[in-house]
C-alpha cells in the first residue's frame, strides 16, 4: 500500500436526506432533512457517525463527529481529507489545536479542475453511502430520531461486513 493511503487516514463528508413527509393532504406536507455526518477509513469501512438536523453546518457537523470518535477511544485517526466547503478560519484553529493534542491533520483537498472531475478521495466516502443507501431503511430516512437513524446506519454497516466474511 502507497505510503500515506494506510488505515490511518480518513475521509469525512456529509450526505443530505430527505425524511418521511409529516401530516397528511397537500397543504400540510412538511418534508424535513437530515445530514448524515460519517468518518471512514480508506478501505470505506465506517468510523464514527453523526446525524443531525439539516440546517447545521457541515464544519460543525465535523467538530461534533470527531469529539464523538475521540470520546468513544478512537485512535487510529491521523489524518482527515475534507473538501473545500470546510475551509474556514475558526475551523482551521480549532484543527490545529486538535493535531497539537491528538496528532490529527485535517487536509483539504482541492479541486483539479474546472467542471466535473472526481475529487480525490471523496469517491471513498460516495461509495460507502451507495453502500449504506442500498438498505430500505436508509434510503429514505423513516426514523424519528437522530440516534435511532445512527444506529440503523450502523446495523446496515455490520449486515455488509458479516456478507462479506460469509
Amino acid at each position: 500500500m502507497p505510503r500515506g493511503l494506510g488505515p490511518r487516514t480518513f475521509v469525512r463528508h456529509s450526505l443530505f436526506s430527505l425524511t418521511t413527509p409529516k401530516g397528511r393532504g397537500l397543504l400540510r406536507c412538511i418534508i424535513k432533512g437530515r445530514k448524515r455526518h460519517t468518518l471512514v477509513d480508506t478501505l470505506g469501512l465506517l468510523l464514527a457517525v453523526v446525524v443531525t438536523a439539516a440546517n447545521v453546518d457541515d464544519r460543525q457537523g465535523l467538530i461534533t463527529l470527531l469529539e464523538t470518535y475521540l470520546a468513544r477511544g478512537g485512535r487510529r485517526l491521523r489524518k482527515i481529507w475534507v473538501d473545500q466547503g470546510y475551509e474556514a478560519q475558526w475551523l482551521k484553529e480549532w484543527a490545529a489545536g486538535l493535531k497539537k493534542t491528538h496528532k490529527i491533520d485535517v487536509e483539504v483537498v482541492e479541486r483539479q479542475g474546472k467542471g466535473f472531475q472526481v475529487e480525490p478521495h471523496r469517491w471513498k466516502v460516495e461509495r460507502t453511502f451507495s453502500w449504506i443507501c442500498n438498505d430500505r431503511r436508509n434510503s429514505r430516512d423513516y426514523e424519528v430520531l437522530t440516534c435511532n437513524s445512527e444506529a440503523m446506519i450502523q446495523i446496515s454497516t455490520i449486515r455488509m461486513l458479516l456478507k462479506r466474511l460469509f
